[in-house]
């Protein structure tokens, strides 16, 4: 039986075709369902892995932000090193100028100044802090000290006084009335001319032309003092005065003598033809003297002998009469059995010739000369404005500096320790010496600990090395004794300071100088005592206290903050503080003991290793030259600053890193991206540059002590290369 065909709906009448579409389409369906799947898991994915991303990233960043000192101080920090960067320079090709690039392009020169650093720069800084001090009203001053620098600078600023007075104070004394320049052609002291009796007055007044005297720690027994016998006191440097005759600087020095006779009242003429002949004698003299290389060691300068004995030895000048004149102005008699060390007895015979082919007219002029150029140039305007005339050629100073800042300058060299005191209760708080005490022991131990790695050196030298380390004291900001207001009173009690008589205020303090060095001769010696005033921006290790100094001045941004992170404080005043450690062991400061007296504390062979290592300094430092300032070191008389500059950096860095390995690495410096290391490198580089304002350092201006270990550029340049070579060779 059949069933008979269900009426399909409308729905349901589907052709094959159709049936076929209906297939497919059910499929595609099911594909994009599929996929949807698929993109809903990999957006849910990708949303928790940028969140996971997010997460770490943030967290990261917390972590970064929390390395970063954000402190006032280390923002300010920050800032300063930025100024001086030049970024687009590759501090693989050129560090000095990656660290210090725009420093050197945007440097500006104070009025009167040739050279910018930073020692200099805080210098300024200081002055302008004394500058205060002096300008305050000295009415309601209770003691006399801070009364007299303020008349002195008050009496230096008079210009309208010291115009007034003009040159009657050199005019009206006996030095001038018997100068053969002034008095011209008809000089009628030359039949009567005594060299003896000239010599003797002008000892008196700390002119010395023939040789000079000085009172020092004795080298041998460094708890008293000795008198020692030295070089005369020439017109210009001996290295100048080696010179050829027709050399710019010694013809200027000529120029400048001739000008300043003729304001003084000289015939042009005459006063031409006595110039040459004394600088000719100059250049004499500065023929015989001991080369500056030849003075490296203190033994051969230390010959005693007494007073007697010398005035014996050396007979063509009664030098016992000359210095006893000098110390009759002290009130100090020397009896004949005095002790004298004469420094370079070979001198003295040779400057007997020298002498003996002199004319007399110019022996009394080179007495005459130096007293007047010592005196006069503080006179007037007009021979300020000779002077600046031989500056201009010696140091290239194209103006004259303020007045009020060059009598900032000749009142602190007279009341160096009352400004001292003033100075230190406005910049210098009690605790940064604490910090320091710590820093020194910190480098002091790591120069034990590299000592100890030295394979050349024996275990005895080791140990006599150490012992030194041991005994070396530290001064550090101020004196710590006898720097209450009472001791500095009684230190300036003979000093009577007038507010309108500078040339008289001059003249006292020359006496009263004069009269306390002289005085202390028989007096012990004070291993506490300071060898410069606390406002100073430099640091000093002195032999024969076996002692470093480093004064408040130089204890302030750049190179010393308590606000600075280590890596920078390390990189600066860290750097110094090795610097003058490694000073008491460098050519120079190996000679003496831990008592500070010169001894012989080396095996042979370690002393004949110690030379070897030090020739390869001078040879290395002797090849530098640096054409954009036109100079060569010398790296002989440079040896102790060189081995120092290296000594220095490299405990100062091992010393760091050790700190760092100790308490963690510390909060790096906002904004620049560096790291502590970097940081560290930075702070060296850029406080130890020097930018002088001429293409090229005029003659004066090498001598500089300023510029002393120059040119700094390749100075820096080898100190950088020999530490990264160096760090994993202690013994190198």
């Amino acid at each position: 039986m059949s069933v008979p065909d269900k009426a399909p709906d409308d729905d349901d009448d589907i052709s094959p075709v159709e049936l076929v579409i209906f297939s497919r389409k059910r499929h595609s369906c099911s594909r994009q369902k599929g996929l949807k799947y698929l993109v809903y898991v990999l957006i849910c994915s990708t949303a928790v892995l940028c969140g996971l991303f997010l997460m770490y990233f943030f967290k990261y960043q917390q972590k970064v932000a929390s390395e970063v000192c954000e402190t006032a101080g280390c923002v300010i920090a920050a800032s300063q090193v930025a100024d001086k960067m030049d970024a687009s320079a590759n501090p693989c090709d050129d560090f000095v100028q990656f660290a210090c690039g725009n420093f050197y392009r945007t440097a500006t020169y104070s009025e009167g100044k040739t050279y910018i650093m930073p020692f200099s720069t805080l210098e300024e800084a200081n002055k302008k802090v004394i500058k205060s001090i002096l300008s305050e009203d000295d009415r309601e001053e209770t003691w006399s000290y801070v009364s007299n620098m303020k008349r002195f600078y008050k009496a230096c600023l008079d210009e309208a006084s010291i115009e007034q007075i003009g040159l009657r104070p050199y005019l009206d004394s006996p030095f001038a009335q018997e100068w053969p320049t002034l008095i011209g052609r008809n000089w009628s002291q030359e039949s009567t001319f005594d060299l003896n009796d000239v010599n003797s007055k002008y000892m008196a007044y700390s002119i010395q032309p023939i040789f000079s005297i000085s009172i020092a720690a004795d080298i041998m027994n460094s708890t008293k003092h000795a008198l020692s016998l030295g070089d005369p006191r020439l017109s210009l440097s001996r290295k100048i005065l080696r010179k050829p005759r027709n050399s710019t600087e010694i013809m200027a020095f000529e120029h400048y003598l001739v000008k300043m006779a003729v304001e003084l009242g000289a015939e042009p003429a005459v006063a031409a033809e006595d110039a040459k002949a004394v600088l000719d004698l100059d250049c004499e003299i500065a023929k015989i003297l001991v080369p500056e290389e030849e003075r490296r060691n203190f033994s051969k300068e230390y010959n005693p002998m007494t007073l007697a004995a010398l005035g014996e030895k050396y007979t063509f000048l009664d030098i016992p009469r000359a210095i006893r004149a000098a110390f009759a102005v002290a009130n100090v008699s020397l009896e004949d059995d005095q002790e004298v060390i004469v420094k370079y007895p070979a001198v003295l015979h040779k400057l007997e010739t020298v002498l003996n082919t002199t004319q007399k007219r110019t022996l009394q002029n080179s007495f005459g000369f130096k007293y007047a150029y010592t005196r006069t140039h503080e006179l007037t305007k007009r021979l300020r404005k000779i002077s600046l005339s031989l500056d201009r050629i010696l140091y290239g100073k194209t103006e004259e500096e303020p007045r009020i800042d060059h009598c900032v300058d000749r009142t602190i060299s007279v009341f160096q320790f009352g400004i001292g005191k003033e100075f230190i209760q406005r910049i210098f708080p009690e605790n940064f010496k604490i910090y320091i005490h710590s820093m020194i022991d910190k480098l002091q131990a790591e120069f034990q600990s590299q000592l100890q790695t030295v394979s050349w050196l024996g275990e005895k030298t080791k140990a006599e090395a150490y012992r030194k380390l041991t005994f070396m004291t530290r001064k550090i900001g101020y004196p710590d004794k006898e720097f209450n207001d009472e001791d500095i009173e009684k230190k300036y009690e003979d000093l009577t300071m007038s507010p309108d008589q500078f040339y008289n205020n001059l003249e006292t303090v020359r006496l009263q100088d004069k009269i306390r060095a002289l005085s202390r001769l028989r007096d012990p010696t004070d291993k506490d005592e300071w060898i410069t005033g606390p406002h100073v921006v430099n640091a000093f290790y002195d032999f024969s206290k076996n002692s470093i100094f480093f004064p408040a001045g130089i204890l302030q941004p750049p190179f010393f903050s308590a606000q600075y992170p280590d890596s920078l404080n390390y990189g600066a005043i860290g750097v110094v503080i090795g610097h003058e450690i490694t000073h008491g062991f460098d050519d120079q400061g190996s000679q003496f003991d831990q008592h500070g007296n010169l001894r012989n504390w080396w095996q042979s062979r370690d002393f004949y290793n110690f030379k070897q290592a030090g020739q390869c300094f001078v040879h290395q430092y002797g090849n530098f030259t640096d054409e954009s300032v036109g100079m060569k070191v010398n790296g002989i008389t440079t040896q102790g600053e060189n081995v120092a500059d290296n000594g220095g950096l490299k405990q100062s860095y091992r010393a760091f890193k050790k700190l760092m390995a100790e308490k963690g690495e510390p909060k790096r410096l906002p904004g620049l991206g560096l790291t502590n290391d970097q940081t560290f490198f930075l702070g060296y580089a850029q406080n130890f540059r020097t930018a002088p304002k001429l293409s090229r350092v005029c003659p004066g201006l090498q001598l500089s002590p300023w510029l002393a270990h120059e040119p700094r550029k390749e100075v820096q340049r080898v100190v950088m290369v020999a530490l990264a070579i160096n760090l994993s060779s202690p013994s190198a």
